[in-house]
């Protein structure tokens, strides 16, 4: 009997529900082998199915494709974090348990080796489920604006009311998501940090966007390449990298690297450069009072964001979300 006989669901889904049981399973021998021969082939066995496994849904589902490569980069994240022996968690060596804690956390847990980490991991159950809610609340507010006015009619318009959309909507998922492992006592980093307060391009990159890869970049691509010392080298490799990343993910999604996510993330990388640039020859992280440089950064990221979300609206269809 083949897999797509069972009836219970597509054959494609069974697949990739077997692959996401096997993340654990590999990644748990990953850790815990005492033979280099066997961590290099699975570490090997862990690029190529994270790599290769949003193949597996068909193409008439492109956002699907796109989520499910998120937490396969997290997974290959962690391997090379692994592998490249710049490990920011030992304690996953003191147990098989807390090995598979750490594998089955999308963000960084931090482990709580104190009654007080325990117990300050337990008080943010109620701050960060209120953020959640008022972030499934903005949402929904955007969800109704859209059903309302012809947003979409003016394309900076348009980028803006997207903008908002995705930092609210996938960081509510995330909050969502890491609220069973907070009841537990599991320390979580946060993986935004307020975006849209951002001063500066630099500022918005390194301190409040996706600081789950801001700090893995630091650790395993910017610090190896001369980090401040050889800035254009480092940042120009980080943002090279995370546009790699994005065009796979759209290529996946869509069936073809099309340039747009290369050109922005291109485009931010120099930006980021000349605002540190500017930053470290004055002395002073910005030039101008706080709320002025708030909200030209956000003319400047509207300005620019066609090119991310173009590919994004041909997979998610953004346009049309609303509430009715």
């Amino acid at each position: 009997m083949q897999i797509g006989d069972v009836g219970l669901a597509p054959s494609w889904v069974l697949w990739l529900v077997a692959v996401f049981i096997a993340w654990p399973v590999l990644g748990w021998v990953l850790v815990r082998t005492p033979y280099a021969w066997l961590r290099k082939l699975v570490a090997a066995i862990i690029f190529v199915v994270g790599l290769g496994a949003a193949w597996i849904i068909p193409p008439d589902l492109p956002a699907l494709r796109f989520m499910v490569l998120i937490p396969f980069f997290a997974a290959i994240g962690k391997t090379l974090e692994f592998v490249s022996g710049k490990l920011r968690d030992p304690w996953i060596y003191d147990s098989p348990s807390r090995t598979l804690v750490w594998l089955m956390v999308l963000q960084r847990p931090v482990w709580p080796d104190t009654p007080q980490l325990h117990a300050e991991a337990k008080r943010q159950i109620v701050p960060v489920g209120l953020r959640a809610v008022g972030k499934a609340l903005a949402t929904l507010a955007l969800m109704w604006l859209n059903s309302e006015v012809p947003l979409h009619e003016n394309l900076w318009l348009s980028t803006l009311w997207m903008c908002f959309l995705m930092y609210f909507f996938f960081s509510g998922v995330v909050d969502l998501l890491g609220m069973p492992w907070r009841f537990f006592g599991l320390g979580l980093e946060e993986v935004f940090n307020a975006p849209p307060l951002a001063r500066n391009p630099r500022e918005f990159w390194s301190r409040r966007w996706n600081l789950w890869f801001s700090r893995a970049a630091n650790l395993m691509i910017f610090q190896p390449l001369g980090g401040a010392r050889r800035p254009i080298l480092s940042v120009g490799a980080v943002f090279v990298f995370s546009a790699l990343l994005h065009e796979y993910m759209t290529w996946v999604s869509l069936g073809i690297p099309d340039g747009r996510m290369t050109a922005f993330f291109l485009i931010h990388g120099v930006a980021t450069l000349v605002t540190a640039s500017v930053g470290r020859s004055l002395g002073r992280k910005t030039l101008m009072p706080h709320p002025l440089a708030v909200g030209l950064h956000i003319v400047w990221f509207v300005f620019t964001a066609p090119l991310f979300f173009g590919p994004i609206e041909e997979a998610f269809v953004l346009s049309q979300w609303r509430l009715y």
